[in-house]
């Protein structure tokens, strides 16, 4: 999936103790980014209610809108399994598509007045909150 054959970009790892999924969506191809969306599917299979929590980076991913849309059905399939979720390198038109989609859980009250879902400007803020929570 990445020209790096042995770099993983979707895994569980903890930090300071916690567990949680991490997606690393930086620098992916449109290609790749479809094909991590099919992971993450597979690795939230049989997860309970309220039981992940998951890190996505997004620094310099391609986007087109086949990647947002895919995103957006994968997401809202698997909300249920979503404890929390910290987002961070956001720039551009993937930017502007995560704060889109942000807006639509909020619409389909499946975001939780935004105690689910945060955006964060660096991996260590994201991880901060994402342990606490």
């Amino acid at each position: 999936m990445s020209s790096d054959p042995k770099k993983q970009r979707i895994f569980w790892t903890q930090y300071q103790g916690v567990d949680y999924l991490m997606m690393d969506f930086s620098h992916a191809s449109v290609a790749e980014s479809l094909a991590l969306m099919d992971d993450y599917a597979k690795a939230l299979r049989d997860k309970p209610a309220l039981s992940v929590r998951m890190l996505t980076d997004v620094t310099e991913a391609q986007y087109e809108p086949s990647v947002a849309n895919k995103w957006k059905a994968i997401r809202i399939q698997h909300d249920p399994v979503i404890k929390a979720s910290a987002i961070y390198g956001l720039s551009g038109l993937v930017g502007v598509a995560i704060r889109a989609f942000i807006e639509l859980l909020d619409m389909l009250s499946l975001n939780r007045g935004h105690k689910k879902l945060r955006i964060f400007k660096t991996r260590e803020l994201a991880l901060a909150w994402l342990i606490k929570v």
